[in-house]
């Protein structure tokens, strides 16, 4: 399991840049990620963080300006317990973190992919279409380090940045 923070270990001293950390929310862990919106890195990630020490930890100091999380949706199907779970989970970080913008996944994919019917290889094909491949240990691309719920994390951040930053 990875619980353990990436950091960048970029840091800014040349002026105020639009911090955001995208959400992919789980009934007792969530996908993370800190995208700096000004130098387009970034500044940490997490596949699996512990719902309960999101924006307590130090990677969040002072950091976010602004907390995107996606949300859950009815289509009128069955769910599972989960999903209950996970709809408590976000109703906690929107109270907890208080400066959140929500995003639905099918907002998610048509921002992308213009279909909802998108699954999450085919954002992450996106998005690795825009900022290039992951790359290696030696020479690290912008997407180096992202796996699994951290990559649906990241479209959120990129998602935010393409519809609410100039």
């Amino acid at each position: 399991m990875d619980r353990q923070w990436q950091n960048s270990g970029d840091k800014d001293e040349e002026g105020r840049n639009i911090i955001v950390v995208g959400i992919d929310p789980g009934p007792e862990t969530s996908g993370i990620c800190v995208w700096d919106t000004k130098k387009q890195v970034i500044r940490a990630m997490n596949s699996e963080c512990d719902n309960h020490i999101i924006g307590e930890t130090a990677e969040f100091q002072g950091m976010p300006d602004k907390y995107i999380i996606e949300d859950v949706k009815s289509y009128g199907m069955p769910v599972g317990e989960s999903v209950f779970a996970t709809c408590k989970a976000i109703g906690r970080l929107q109270e907890r973190l208080g400066n959140t913008v929500m995003a639905y996944k099918r907002d998610v994919q048509l921002h992308f992919c213009n279909t909802t019917k998108a699954k999450d290889a085919n954002i992450k094909r996106v998005l690795l279409d825009r900022f290039g491949e992951k790359g290696t240990k030696k020479k690290k691309g912008i997407t180096y380090g992202l796996k699994d719920h951290a990559w649906d994390a990241f479209a959120l951040c990129i998602w935010y940045q393409d519809n609410h930053c100039n």
